[in-house]
């Protein structure tokens, strides 16, 4: 499967429907954050995050909505199956650049929304994970929430480069500035920790992804 023939792509071909939500590269990296959780909430729960927020949006009809929701599943589907593939879930030219182009800032800021809606369920996750750590199979059992810090530090500052720069010094913005193009490089080996991590967590969680168990190849 290729992101250039997948749901998303079905999904954005529809002006009625994709005029109501966010920017693809935005729904993708969002659409991430809901297949990486340790716990995949409820299509009720993580359809109207998708959706915009602002005054300009379209008001959908109930059968445009029932559309809308059909195309999301597609899309949720669709990502579970890069993700069990191991299909490259960031195009391969975005993370060629010397710094993050728009595109790929948009599917940051997805990652990072979803994140936060789903921060309970992570953090529910590593509580129980504190309470058996050799369980934890990462890199000499480290602390899975220092773990996911140094994740989302990572994608937060190549989500805002701009805001980034302004919260160091001259020092750092010039190292920061010469080391973007390997960081924007390392982006896919980042983002591989973060579905690492939430897989391991998931193990303290029960009936992971029983909803979905069998059907990811329709």
């Amino acid at each position: 499967m290729t992101q250039s023939a997948d749901a998303f792509t079905t999904l954005y071909s529809r002006p009625n429907l994709c005029s109501a939500i966010t920017e693809q590269a935005e729904a993708r990296g969002l659409m991430v954050a809901v297949c990486a959780a340790p716990e995949i909430p409820l299509p009720e729960q993580w359809m109207p995050w998708f959706i915009r927020q602002d005054n300009a949006a379209p008001r959908l009809s109930q059968t445009h909505i029932d559309e809308l929701a059909q195309h999301l599943m597609h899309c949720l589907r669709d990502t579970l199956n890069m993700m069990r593939l191991d299909v490259p879930l960031i195009p391969e030219q975005w993370v060629q650049q010397d710094a993050p182009g728009r595109a790929l800032q948009l599917w940051l800021t997805g990652l990072l929304s979803g994140h936060q809606h789903l921060e309970r369920t992570w953090q529910s996750a590593w509580k129980r994970a504190q309470h058996d750590p050799a369980r934890d199979s990462g890199l000499e059992n480290e602390d899975p929430a220092r773990r996911l810090r140094r994740c989302l530090k990572f994608f937060t500052t190549l989500a805002d480069i701009e805001n980034a720069m302004t919260v160091r010094t001259d020092a750092q913005r010039a190292q920061l500035q010469e080391n973007l193009p390997s960081l924007v490089k390392q982006l896919p080996a980042m983002l591989d920790e973060y579905i690492k991590l939430a897989g391991e967590l998931a193990a303290f969680l029960p009936n992971q992804f029983e909803k979905y168990d069998g059907k990811l190849e329709k």
